[in-house]
């Protein structure tokens, strides 16, 4: 992910204070790390850099989200193949077996959850 682009407006101790905290989410020791005093850190989050590592933070979360999505299709066909490969071991075979299944009931779970939890926000939101 490329965010470099978005922090030409900041100078090089308000960029290494943005990644430290990104890395340490710490403003003593990402202001050691980007050799400025902890009043100037401060300065800097009051003075909008707060907003901008909450902005990259934001994108990298989304950015591994991503990854993570493409990587459970890979996971789910890669399983799926041992399901239906009749020359794996049949060992092999019932834990895919038992991976898929789980991970279904789980999801129906989730998903039961959820509707649950919406059905009673609009009911909270229709009574106000």
């Amino acid at each position: 992910m490329e965010i470099t682009e978005d922090l030409t407006k900041y100078n090089k101790k308000q960029v290494d204070f943005i990644f430290a905290m990104l890395e340490t989410g710490n403003v003593s020791k990402s202001a050691k790390i980007a050799n400025i005093t902890e009043t100037t850190a401060f300065k800097y989050l009051k003075s909008g850099l707060l907003e901008e590592i909450n902005r990259i933070r934001k994108k990298y979360i989304e950015e591994s989200f991503k990854k993570l999505e493409y990587a459970s299709v890979k996971a789910t066909d890669t399983i799926i193949n041992i399901l239906e490969d009749e020359k794996c071991a049949n060992s092999v075979r019932l834990n895919a077996s038992k991976v898929v299944l789980d991970y279904s009931l789980k999801i129906r779970e989730q998903t039961e959850i959820i509707e649950k939890l919406n059905s009673i926000e609009k009911r909270i939101n229709d009574d106000r």
